[in-house]
């Protein structure tokens, strides 16, 4: 519930506007299921903080690289 509550930044809110848009756009063209199926994961994406806004998809730096020759 914290993570609901905390750490709103532009791209989460952003989320939130594009689930409600895409989910009305699915009720209107007559139930479209793909984008039911769209609106709901953008819905997730806000409401659990994951992806690549929470900053989950960033690369760790700390590879240690060996040549092969």
């Amino acid at each position: 519930m914290e993570s609901l509550l905390k750490n709103w930044n532009i791209i989460r809110v952003m989320y939130l506007v594009f689930s409600v848009i895409i989910i009305y756009a699915a009720y209107e063209y007559g139930n479209n299921v793909f984008l039911y199926i769209l609106g709901v994961g953008f819905l997730a994406q806000t409401l659990l903080n994951v992806g690549c806004s929470s900053g989950q998809c960033r690369k760790p730096t700390n590879f240690n690289f060996r040549r092969r020759h």
